[in-house]
């Protein structure tokens, strides 16, 4: 009995060691190594347990195809693994606590590495609509999308550096959004770009109350792009703005249309904080160029091309005689914009995406469109697709002005209030945390980023 007893001790710490002093031998030679081989060291141990656990399986397995010759394992020459001293004692101890083992492991060390790995990254929290509650892609989407490819592209080395995680906000500010956000603050991240006017001003004006609830102590920045609302609460410190903005859009399409000795105008603007304030804008600029201003219309981004035709042909707009019509929106809404009379001119802002405004230019006569466009400093006719350029631009800048910040020892905001980059734009500051972006008005056809003058 004593020879069974020292056998069954001896062969068990002979498994244990097996098993388990490649993860001592290897977990003295981690200390050792860089910092970056971590991961590795905890996936060999939590690999090793699941291993053991297969283990103990297996032996469960040869205990019940054996269990008639178990009864008889003193005069049966079974495998000594399955013996039911073994058995009894040791696998139920090797299954528990591997399976304690293999949890601890993953929960308390893969996690933290993983969470170690992000912070070692500037974070960068995107926030842009990509598609409404009903589904429906916005006609900002793809150049969304090429803007973000052109970045990634263009920059694959800042992949080691900077992390970017997108969320779909649905052009809705709601809780899911609040849910999000607080997600990632308390992740880490370091900056936030939002997209779009209302959402961003909702979020701006609820951010204190979200950072009271984190439980990360560092207050991100918060960017806006794709938003042109003059009544964005930008504070130094906290929430600045990169984009086109409605005061200097809805001023160099209102004298375009003037100096064409058009003196009527209306306007088509989204029910929302960009189409009222763009609205808002275009009125004070024609009034002060002694237009006269005739009723205009708002839609809910939300509707169907056929319900916003059905609205348009039951409004004023209808009666138009050699008026212009600003319009103040970022879906396309062509079909509306047709059945409008026959001399109607357009004056089309820099939110309404070109290759829509393409659309529009086989039904419309081309002299009766006019466009706004930032000014650049280079010619690409890439650069027409105002709200791919801006996601680009915004990017870029941003991760400029964050090296800027590490590298010169500056504050972000000294760093994000240069006016030198991106260096083919023309734009300058415009208080604390706004630039002020020149604006070009196009006849369609006509601006030097058309095929035609390539």
């Amino acid at each position: 009995m004593s020879n069974d007893h020292s056998g069954f001790v001896h062969k068990s710490y002979q498994l244990l060691f097996i098993l388990y002093a490649p993860v001592a031998i290897i977990s003295i030679i981690a200390q050792f190594l860089s910092t970056s081989y971590i991961s590795y060291i905890y996936l060999i141990a939590l690999s090793t347990a699941g291993f053991s656990i297969i283990i103990g399986i297996i032996m469960c397995i040869q205990f019940w195809r054996h269990r008639v010759a178990i009864n008889r394992d003193k005069e049966t020459h079974i495998p000594y693994m399955i013996r039911h001293r073994f058995m009894i004692m040791y696998i139920p101890i090797v299954i528990i606590s591997l399976l304690i083992s293999s949890y601890y492991i993953f929960d308390q060390s893969v996690n933290k590495v993983e969470s170690y790995k992000d912070q070692q990254h500037t974070q960068i929290a995107l926030l842009f609509p990509l598609s409404n509650e009903f589904g429906v892609q916005f006609a900002d989407t793809d150049e969304i999308r090429l803007g973000l490819g052109a970045f990634l592209t263009n920059f694959p080395e800042y992949s080691n550096t900077y992390h970017l995680t997108l969320f779909d906000h649905k052009n809705k500010y709601n809780q899911a959004l609040e849910k999000e956000v607080l997600a990632k603050i308390n992740g880490g991240s370091r900056y936030f770009i939002c997209a779009y006017s209302d959402v961003c001003t909702s979020l701006a004006n609820h951010f204190d109350a979200l950072l009271a609830q984190a439980t990360y102590d560092i207050r991100p920045i918060l960017i806006t792009t794709l938003s042109s609302s003059m009544q964005l609460p930008l504070e130094k410190d906290k929430f600045y703005r990169f984009f086109v903005r409605n005061q200097e859009e809805a001023r160099i399409l209102a004298l375009n249309a003037y100096t064409k000795g058009i003196r009527k105008a209306t306007f088509i603007a989204t029910q929302d904080a960009y189409g009222r304030d763009a609205a808002r804008e275009f009125i004070e600029a024609w009034k002060d160029l002694g237009g006269e201003l005739l009723d205009g219309v708002y839609i809910d981004p939300d509707l169907s091309d056929s319900v916003v035709a059905n609205k348009i042909r039951n409004s004023p707009l209808m009666t138009l005689q050699d008026a212009a019509v600003f319009v103040a929106h970022y879906q396309n809404i062509n079909q509306s914009l047709q059945l409008l009379e026959t001399g109607t001119h357009y004056l089309l802002s820099a939110n309404y995406q070109q290759n829509v405004i393409a659309q529009l230019a086989e039904k419309i006569p081309h002299k009766q469109m006019v466009f706004a466009l930032p000014s650049y400093k280079a010619v690409d006719k890439q650069l027409k697709n105002t709200a791919a350029a801006f996601v680009y631009m915004t990017l870029s800048k941003l991760v400029h002005a964050d090296m800027q910040m590490q590298d010169n020892d500056v504050s972000f905001h000294i760093a994000w209030q240069q006016a030198d980059y991106p260096a083919f734009l023309a734009f300058r500051t415009a208080g604390v945390a706004d630039f002020r972006i020149a604006m070009d008005a196009f006849n369609y056809g006509e601006d030097i980023y058309s095929e035609n003058n390539q």
